[in-house]
């Protein structure tokens, strides 16, 4: 969207973005189907006008030296009862097998959002094998675009 010098600016064009840490540790992840977690990592927003999004999430985890570790982004309408947007990915996901914490970070650009919906982001972990991987530490920041 161009927004041409003298125009006016609304508020639903550019809603704030939204960010969410969590800490807490999950230890000994065995599951190799996408799980979210307890505390789960999430936070809703407002799709823009443009209906597009930017989201950045981040992971501090570690493998076990010989399978990885996985954190992707699930997204859905609404809550986390809406229906999903956004499937958790392993072609969309962080990957670690490193022993030893290691921070990972990536983005993914939504598009086709519903001008002024409200958005349920997670974090969703899984191994693909293995019982001895942790993750530390998840972010996400959810910047809707113009």
């Amino acid at each position: 969207m161009t927004i041409a010098p003298g125009s006016p600016i609304r508020a639903a064009d550019f809603p704030p973005a939204v960010e969410v840490i969590e800490t807490t540790t999950i230890a000994d992840i065995s599951s190799t189907s996408y799980a979210a977690g307890s505390p789960q990592c999430s936070v809703t927003f407002t799709a823009a006008t443009s209906g597009r999004a930017k989201v950045d999430f981040w992971s501090r985890m570690q493998g076990d030296g010989t399978f990885r570790v996985f954190v992707a982004i699930e997204v859905r309408e609404t809550n986390v009862s809406g229906a999903v947007v956004e499937a958790a990915s392993d072609t969309e996901a962080l990957q670690g097998v490193t022993v030893g914490p290691t921070s990972y970070a990536g983005f993914m650009l939504l598009s086709g959002l519903t001008a002024g919906a409200t958005y349920f982001v997670r974090t969703m972990h899984k191994v693909a094998g293995g019982t001895t991987s942790d993750v530390f530490t998840r972010r996400i920041i959810v910047t809707p675009q113009p």
